[in-house]
């Protein structure tokens, strides 16, 4: 909270702040709503453009297969940005299209 209103902390917000976001190479802030079950990633830093960008998204947790699942930002006329989810997968990664391998050693 700050001045009695919700606050998403910033890079230099943290203890350290010059070391950690000089030396940091991705920095990612998690910041959760339980009121309407989302949360909110907001990506500050991405120092090798090939890991992805800046930017934000939300997702919220599948409780049945405990996953996050993303949203579609849909804007009303007035401007509004309103979230729907999206579909989410409840296939079985671990037993899905396995493939076993075997290492030849020399």
């Amino acid at each position: 909270m700050k001045d009695g209103k919700a606050y998403v902390p910033e890079m230099w917000d943290i203890a350290g702040t010059s070391d950690y976001a000089n030396k940091a190479a991705w920095v990612e802030i998690l910041e959760r709503d339980f009121n309407q079950a989302r949360t909110y990633i907001h990506v500050k830093k991405v120092r090798f453009g090939h890991l992805g960008d800046v930017g934000d998204c939300c997702v919220r947790m599948d409780m049945e297969n405990h996953r996050f699942v993303g949203f579609n930002e849909v804007r009303t006329n007035g401007g509004v940005v309103q979230y729907e989810f999206l579909a989410s997968d409840k296939s079985n990664w671990l037993i899905s299209k396995a493939v076993q391998q075997s290492i030849n050693w020399e």
